[in-house]
């Protein structure tokens, strides 16, 4: 029992070192994980400020004054399609007592064009 108790006198201070070493090491693999994902996103910044600079140079350079161009003028179509539009919407409403009668005509006659008309069958 002597021996035992020996050996585990001996063997607590060893195991006790081995678990500050796994605690340890734990520690600086987790820290230099940390500082790995944040070197990685600093490069990951770099890169794209790089190449934001040299999008925003090559569109300032060749692009910038067809793209203001074409936007001023999509802006104006739309506006005046627009105001266009409106006043068609009130003219039409304005006038629907004598653009309905027309309608129904057009109508009627192109449904005629889909109609089957027997031969066999007589008008009276």
């Amino acid at each position: 029992m002597n021996s035992l108790n020996l050996l585990l006198h001996v063997l607590e201070p060893i195991t006790t070192l081995a678990a500050r070493a796994y605690v340890i090491g734990g520690e600086i693999f987790t820290v230099s994980t940390i500082l790995f994902g944040l070197n990685m996103l600093a490069g990951l910044c770099e890169k794209v400020y790089t190449a934001g600079v040299a999008v925003g140079t090559f569109y300032r350079e060749y692009c910038h004054e067809f793209t203001k161009w074409l936007t001023i003028r999509v802006i104006t179509v739309v506006v005046l399609a627009s105001e266009l539009s409106w006043l068609g919407v009130k003219r039409i409403y304005i006038n629907k007592h004598r653009i309905l009668p027309t309608l129904n005509e057009w109508r009627n006659n192109i449904g005629s064009l889909f109609v089957y008309e027997s031969p066999v069958y007589i008008k009276a």
